[in-house]
């Protein structure tokens, strides 16, 4: 036969509080380890030994509201991005008097490599039309103080 396990609720409650912590069974996580071993105390312990602080990272941010275009353009390489985007866009204004409103519309900008501008179209009706166009276009943008010295005009085509 076995031993009847004693009531500790039964006999705490008989005594003061200070004996009922005595009494008491000792206090268990769910994965049955005692109170002293519990995720916070554990976590407490390494962090009074210098565990668990997060590591330094190289540029230490502001909790500062800021400009999307204003931290796109301090950031290293975005900022030369954001630098050519504006570039092309203003290139691409210069264009109005010459290009066809229809066509400018349609226009996106690429890279300038060496005084060769790559302009992209959807359309290739429009795109043949600007071909024709390109000797105007780099007179017109050398007359702006423009470095172009020809123009690609490629078609867009989209997978599908």
């Amino acid at each position: 036969m076995t031993k009847p396990l004693p009531d500790f609720n039964a006999s705490a409650s008989s005594t003061s509080s200070s004996s009922s912590k005595e009494l008491s069974a000792p206090v268990h996580d769910p994965k049955g380890q005692p109170a002293s071993f519990t995720k916070p105390a554990t976590l407490l312990a390494f962090a009074s030994l210098g565990f668990g602080q997060k590591p330094r990272t190289a540029p230490r941010y502001t909790h500062e509201a800021q400009a999307v275009l204003n931290a796109a353009e301090r950031a290293p390489g975005l900022g030369s991005l954001m630098a050519t985007a504006l570039k092309n866009q203003k290139r691409l204004t210069l264009l109005k008097g010459v290009v066809p409103p229809i066509i400018l519309g349609q226009l996106s900008a690429g890279n300038l490599d060496n005084g060769v501008w790559c302009l992209m179209l959807k359309s290739p009706a429009a795109a043949g039309k600007l071909r024709q166009l390109v000797p105007a276009m780099c007179a017109h943008l050398r007359t702006k103080g423009e470095l172009v010295h020809d123009i690609t005009v490629k078609v867009i085509q989209h997978a599908g």
